[in-house]
Order: C-alpha cells, then sequence, then structure tokens
C-alpha cells in the first residue's frame, strides 16, 4: 500500500488532509517521510510513527488521514514553525490563536483557518516563553472548536 521508490516533492501538509491513502498526495508524503515507520492500530484509527522524523499520521479507519503530528524539527513544518519554540516566538509568526483551552495538563492554541493546532508543555497561561510539546495540523471544525 505505500510506496517509497519514487522522486519525492515538496508537502503541502494542509492539502493531505482528509485525503485516501492511496492518493499520490499521501504516498508521496510517505516518500518524503521514509519507510523507517512503526505502525499501530488502536480506537477504530491506525498511525504510521516516524520517530527519527519526529511526525505521526493519524489515519480513519476509511484510510484517510485525519491529523499529522509534528513532535521535532528534522522536517519543514507548516507555516516554518519550530517545535523548539516557545508560544511567544510562534505569536510573533502566525499570530495569536483563535481559541486557547487548558487541558489538564497543557495549553492548547487553536488556529482554525489554518488547520493548526499548537500545543504547549505547560499549563501555564501568561508564560510567552512556554515551550511547544507538539505542532498538528487537523481539519479544524470552526464551531466545534469555539463551543469549548
Amino acid at each position: 500500500m505505500i510506496n517509497c521508490s519514487k522522486e519525492k516533492k515538496e508537502i503541502d501538509y494542509n492539502n493531505v488532509l482528509e485525503k485516501h491513502i492511496s492518493d499520490a498526495e499521501i504516498q508521496n508524503l510517505f516518500k518524503v517521510l521514509g519507510d523507517n515507520y512503526k505502525y499501530v492500530e488502536a480506537y477504530e484509527m491506525h498511525f504510521y510513527n516516524f520517530e527519527e522524523k519526529g511526525v505521526e499520521l493519524n489515519f480513519s479507519d476509511q484510510d484517510t488521514l485525519r491529523i499529522i503530528y509534528f513532535k521535532k524539527d528534522s522536517i519543514k513544518l507548516p507555516y516554518d514553525l519550530k517545535v523548539s519554540s516557545t508560544r511567544q516566538k510562534i505569536e510573533d509568526k502566525i499570530g495569536k490563536p483563535d481559541r486557547y483551552l487548558l487541558s489538564s495538563s497543557n495549553l492548547i492554541g487553536f488556529y482554525i483557518d489554518k488547520d493548526l493546532v499548537v500545543r504547549y508543555k505547560e499549563l501555564d497561561t501568561l508564560n510567552m516563553e512556554n515551550p511547544v510539546k507538539r505542532i498538528s495540523l487537523d481539519k479544524l471544525d470552526k464551531e466545534t472548536v469555539l463551543e469549548y
């Protein structure tokens, strides 16, 4: 199902969301990430975890890409963001999020128009030096995000 042999092209990460695993753009994403991954099935989804690259792909049970998680700076991230950044650097680059949410241990920023979620390591809402834990792309539903 995964073909890692053809020429690699630049990835538009937002454009691959919700595409089927057999789609040419998804196949190109696999080529860019390589064939060193861990495959896991859980909760009616499956994941391809490219630990060395710091990227995890979350597919639905229908084989469509749901979420892309970025946990390292080993590849070029969307919007030229860096996982090694702080909240201040993220907001300087792309502005304040549409919504902040407090989880049990993290501050989470939602950028609805970018389908972007930035999860910070700490819960502190005042700390602009709060380091990024991970960045993800997910087709965000505006009403759901603003409803929280």
